[in-house]
């Protein structure tokens, strides 16, 4: 049985919407790739506004960042389902776009998903192998490595 990707993006606000296809297009390269068994994902595009709430009511920072990754909790009550839900992905699109050179969109995109994987940079030997997984992606999908 072949596996299924299931992406959901919504755009808080529709100026995000030419940014919701190339973000849907990113993580249909990327997740078969992590993902063998079937998945879905929820990724949000989101304004600086709605980004520093998120940032503020989970790390206490009042301010905007590129991309949050919020893996699906162990045990929590779904329907039955044959596609396992990895979580959700909020980017904001217009902080990215301000702020985040050398890391473009398709990088910061395929680096949320790695966290929906499970992969972490909390710890030297986490980043590290991180980091490898990352230019294996980016080789793999054409992705522009920005640490080169």
């Amino acid at each position: 049985m072949l596996a299924h990707y299931a992406i959901s993006v919504v755009c808080e606000k529709s100026v995000f919407a030419r940014d919701a296809l190339f973000v849907k297009k990113i993580a249909k390269k990327v997740l078969p790739l992590l993902f063998k068994k079937s998945c879905s994902v929820s990724l949000f595009l989101v304004s600086e506004k709605t980004m520093a709430l998120v940032n503020k009511q989970t790390r206490g920072i009042a301010r905007p960042t590129n991309v949050f990754s919020f893996r699906e909790p162990r045990g929590f009550i779904a329907p039955k389902s044959n596609t396992l839900s990895i979580g959700e992905m909020y980017v904001c699109t217009p902080y990215i776009k301000k702020y985040s050179v050398p890391f473009p969109l398709d990088f910061l995109v395929l680096h949320g998903l790695l966290h929906l994987a499970g992969y972490d940079h909390h710890k030297k030997s986490e980043t590290a192998l991180m980091e490898k997984k990352e230019r294996f992606l980016c080789k793999k999908t054409g992705i522009n490595y920005p640490y080169a």
